[in-house]
Formats: structure tokens, C-alpha cells, sequence
């Protein structure tokens, strides 16, 4: 059984996927940490659910982030991806994961969920949205093989937590302001910016549950500029890419630890990049990696 997240590794470095397979990180990234958190707190309808999975992983094994306050930065994320959680369940309630599918002699487990109109469903956790960027997740293994090997169209949901500034992401999803006179607070203004006799506050400390942050997010009109969705169908050209796919799942089988340069540091390191680069070649257990069970 191979899953989504195989393929799209394995065609970014066999050698990461192989060694990913095989070895836990001795440290989780913060991206794949919020993933984590999330997929935790949609499964199971319960924002706070996320919430805890992120502190969770910040305790152990740790986040992969070098701080003086890594606690403050990993209770910052858990409260953003509480309040994203909660308003990607809504009203609907718990999200169904995809249920695995066979294709050719292997069996596959989409990562995306099920929607009930049939159509899948994923989530893009980004710094900003464009054009290029939703052309580059239409493209991306994470939508082509769920949607070619399930044959099901996919609605991605994109949500914009803004920029990592010092290690927290200051947006309407994260931080309010406070009027300096009537105590009013507000996340968005609707022209210009708050000026500095504004009190900016982040939610994580305040009161606020993420229902009451929401509606917060709402009353100000933030959600337009942080939410974007567009609908991948099938590709066309499906035979080709389940091709590519049944060629990967052989090569995932066989274990190859060919290394592909180009994937050392596309978005951010990989966890693999120090060992690899190494003048001779280490292996995760060589270097004392915890190997899985």
C-alpha cells in the first residue's frame, strides 16, 4: 500500500522517500507539524483536537525550528490551526478521509478526503495565493494522483496564514487590535492600516474560544482575502500520469535510495540534506536515527 505523500516524495528524491519510510525525523517541520494538527482536528470534528496535536509535536520529538522561544511560536501555530480547523468544519462536522483504492497490483491511499458529493477534498496551507501558485497545486502529485486514481474530482481549499515573521504569522487568523479608546477590536479595517496607538494582541492570549474568533474574522470581511478554492477534475491525459504512478509504486517497492539534488532545498531543507551532503555518505542510522516500527 502506497499513499499520496509516497508518490509526491519519491518524485521529489527516492532517497527521501526511502529513508522516510524507514527513519522517523528527529525533528518534525513546522509545516508538516500544522498539516499534522489539521488533519487530526478535521478527522475527528474537533478543533481543539488540533490544537493539542501541534503542542504535542512540539514536545515530542520536537519542532524542527531554531528559537529562544520555541514553545511561544509552536502555542502560536496550534492556536491558528484551532481557529483554521474550525472554520473548514463549520457546520458540517467531522471530515471523512478517502478510502483507499486499488490500482494495478498495488493498493493506493489518497490523502485527501471525501466529500459527499463524491468529490475529494484537500487542504493548501500557503504564505500567499496567485495564479502561478494554484496552477502549481492543479499540477502537483497531491491533486494529480488522488483525482487520476480515484477518478473523482478534487475541491482544493487554499488558506493564506500569511508570512513567518520571526517565527509567528501575524494575520487575521492569529492577531486582533484594540482600539485605544472604546476597547473595540478589530482584525481587518476596512481602508488603511492601524496606526500604533492601536494594541495589538495575539489570540493565543487572550479568552477567545475559535467560534468567537471567527465571527470576529467575519464581521470584518477577512475571510476574503484568506480563503481561495477552484475544483481539479480528472486530467485528461489520466492514462499517462497512471502510468507514472504504477512506474513510481515499482520503484517505491524496490527501495531505491537514488539521490536527486534538485530536492535538497525547493521550499525548505530537507531533513535528509546534512546526511546526504555529508563527505561521505551517513546513513539515518549510521547518524543514530530512530528507525520505525
Amino acid at each position: 500500500m502506497i499513499d499520496t505523500e509516497q508518490v509526491a516524495a519519491h518524485d521529489t528524491c527516492p532517497r527521501l522517500q526511502t529513508w522516510g519510510s524507514q527513519f522517523n525525523f528527529p525533528r518534525v517541520s513546522l509545516t508538516d507539524a500544522m498539516y499534522r494538527a489539521l488533519r487530526v482536528g478535521l478527522l475527528s470534528g474537533s478543533p481543539a483536537a488540533a490544537k493539542d496535536e501541534l503542542i504535542s509535536i512540539a514536545s515530542r520529538p520536537g519542532l524542527d525550528i531554531t528559537a529562544y522561544n520555541v514553545f511561544d511560536i509552536a502555542m502560536h501555530h496550534a492556536s491558528m490551526m484551532e481557529v483554521v480547523c474550525a472554520y473548514l468544519i463549520g457546520t458540517v462536522g467531522p471530515w471523512k478521509a478517502a478510502s483507499a483504492v486499488s490500482c494495478g497490483s498495488f493498493g493506493f491511499q489518497p490523502l485527501s478526503y471525501q466529500m459527499s458529493d463524491g468529490r475529494l477534498r484537500r487542504v493548501v496551507l500557503c504564505s500567499s495565493w496567485s495564479a502561478l501558485r494554484e496552477e502549481e497545486e492543479r499540477q502537483s502529485w497531491r491533486t494529480v494522483a488522488d483525482t487520476c486514481i480515484t477518478g473523482r474530482p478534487m475541491l482544493v481549499n487554499a488558506i493564506v496564514i500569511g508570512s513567518s515573521r520571526k517565527g509567528f504569522r501575524p494575520s487575521p487568523w492569529t492577531q486582533a487590535y484594540i482600539h485605544p479608546e472604546n476597547g473595540i477590536r478589530r482584525v481587518k479595517k476596512k481602508e488603511g492600516v492601524f496606526t500604533d496607538n492601536w494594541k495589538r494582541v495575539y489570540r493565543e492570549s487572550t479568552d477567545d474560544g475559535p467560534e468567537e474568533w471567527l465571527t470576529l474574522m467575519q464581521k470584518d470581511g477577512a475571510f476574503d482575502d484568506l480563503v481561495r478554492y477552484f475544483t481539479a477534475e480528472v486530467p485528461q491525459r489520466r492514462d499517462e500520469y497512471l502510468m507514472d504512478v504504477v512506474r513510481i509504486s515499482k520503484e517505491i517497492e524496490q527501495k531505491k535510495t537514488e539521490m536527486r539534488r534538485s530536492g535538497c532545498y525547493r521550499y525548505s531543507p530537507c531533513g535528509f540534506s546534512k546526511l546526504c551532503n555529508h563527505s561521505s555518505l551517513v546513513t539515518p542510522e549510521m547518524a543514530g536515527w530512530e528507525r520505525k516500527l
